[in-house]
């Protein structure tokens, strides 16, 4: 109803927003075409419209000083109480019921300096997070084949306290496609790749922009050479690839390139499952917008890597990928995209790479021993 911040917490299907069909018709129509449909929630706040957070009494809700916590128009939950936890449940198992098979959860708030309910203001959030953690697996245990991402804008909670309960964890929103390799980089020091959701958008249509055909058809007449969507493949082709954008508008040069990179993609899981990040350039600067970034994921034996080479703005001075880590060279192979018109030389197991665009990039496949 009227503003999705007011009424966060209430989770039940507005009628406004599916006249035809009703939510449960939209995912059924999903299924039809043979995919999953998800949700986007923030289960742990309530809106200050929710009809939830004039229905509970205060103590369904964090309170410090006798004053419910929150940031702007959300206050939280608190996941101690019984009745939230049962009113929860509920909400999502309504969903699930629904053909929901997927949560992307977000966390957009800090709760800030504590709660009461502890001898010390900091105690409470420590046993509110524990007892939040518990009724994520509650509902992992209570209805089979639901995935719950963790999406934590606000708190950012990309540690494993909170990781080894959540299935997946959302990287980042950015939408401008060049700063998003230093994010990759950054992430995969912290999350493992199997775990690690990294956005790719070929044809995007910017937040500010959306809704405007001018810019839409702009975006597509700037991909024509398919440099910006093999970019942003490789990009989501470092961990857990989360394909968005506007792809429907793809012409036939690029929905081939898309098509070849979720190809790859599945053909990678088994190695990332078992892969290790290494940075043989370092760590890029994200607020640096020239030079090349350069990510390596080994396997187990150390006989195979990836590199992932993305070249930004600035004249090309090419990348030295220090792997004297491995043993010897045995091969080099361009993975993805096949025409990046990548160049590579190696010298006692130091590769050079080029790439002859700014804002291109290309998969290599090393092999030692």
């Amino acid at each position: 109803r009227e503003s999705w911040g007011n009424c966060l917490g209430d989770w039940t299907p507005g009628e406004e927003q599916f006249p035809t069909l009703g939510l449960g018709g939209v995912i059924a129509y999903i299924r039809s075409k043979g995919m999953t449909a998800g949700l986007w929630t923030e289960l742990e706040v309530c809106g200050e419209q929710a009809h939830a957070y004039f229905d509970m009494p205060d103590d369904c809700f964090l309170c410090r000083g006798g004053k419910r916590v929150g940031g702007g128009e959300r206050c939280f939950f608190n996941f101690t109480n019984r009745r939230v936890l049962e009113y929860l449940f509920g909400r999502v198992k309504a969903l699930y019921d629904m053909g929901v098979r997927y949560l992307k959860n977000d966390y957009n708030d800090c709760i800030g300096g504590g709660a009461d309910g502890g001898t010390v203001l900091a105690e409470m959030l420590t046993v509110n997070h524990r007892a939040a953690m518990a009724f994520y697996e509650d509902l992992q245990s209570r209805l089979p084949g639901l995935v719950i991402e963790n999406c934590g804008s606000g708190g950012m909670r990309a540690d494993y306290g909170t990781l080894r309960h959540f299935h997946l964890q959302s990287t980042s929103d950015q939408e401008i496609y060049w700063l998003y390799p230093a994010i990759a980089q950054g992430s995969l020091a912290a999350i493992v790749p199997e775990q690690a959701g990294i956005w790719s958008f070929p044809y995007p249509h910017l937040f500010d922009e959306r809704g405007s055909q001018d810019a839409l058809q702009a975006s597509v007449g700037a991909m024509a050479d398919g440099r910006q969507t093999a970019f942003n493949m490789i990009t989501g082709l470092s961990g857990v690839l989360y394909l968005s954008g506007r792809i429907d508008v793809a012409d036939e040069k690029n929905l081939a390139l898309i098509s070849e990179g979720m190809k790859l993609y599945k053909n990678l899981r088994a190695f990332k499952r078992g892969a290790v990040p290494f940075y043989p350039d370092g760590l890029h600067d994200i607020f640096e917008p020239n030079g090349y970034v350069v990510l390596g994921l080994y396997n187990g034996d150390r006989k195979e890597a990836l590199l992932y080479v993305w070249r930004l703005h600035g004249e090309n001075e090419g990348v030295r990928a220090d792997l004297r880590r491995f043993s010897p060279i045995s091969s080099v192979d361009v993975l993805f995209p096949r025409d990046s018109g990548a160049k590579y030389s190696s010298e006692g197991n130091v590769l050079t790479v080029s790439l002859p665009a700014p804002l291109s990039a290309v998969i290599l496949r090393v092999k030692f021993g």
